[in-house]
């Protein structure tokens, strides 16, 4: 699938829209969008200002630092999965077929 314009209009009716519905009144949601060309359109930063969302664009190159879960616990726990199942997976005999315990 190709992320564009739609896709981004799609998200912001379909996604965006219900979960700013359940905001209080007393709060006015903000939606940090890094910046990708799509997230840069006006027609996109239309549609979220229209749900009474306020949009901040993330400099380029500034992205991990306002992802501090991303850096601080998804990426260490993704690279300790990844070789956890690298090691895993080049332990198996190759003349064996792999196969999965339920």
């Amino acid at each position: 699938m190709r992320f564009d314009e739609g896709v981004m209009l799609h998200w912001a009716e379909h996604v965006l829209a219900p979960y700013v519905a359940t905001a209080p009144v007393i709060i006015i949601p903000i939606l940090f969008l890094n910046s990708f060309k799509v997230h840069m359109l006006g027609s996109i930063a239309e549609a979220i200002q229209n749900l009474a969302v306020q949009v901040e664009y993330i400099p380029g190159s500034c992205t991990g630092l306002v992802q501090l879960i991303n850096i601080g616990l998804n990426k260490p726990y993704k690279s300790n999965m990844t070789n956890i199942y690298t090691g895993w997976l080049l332990g198996q005999d190759p003349n064996l077929p792999i196969c999965v315990v339920k």
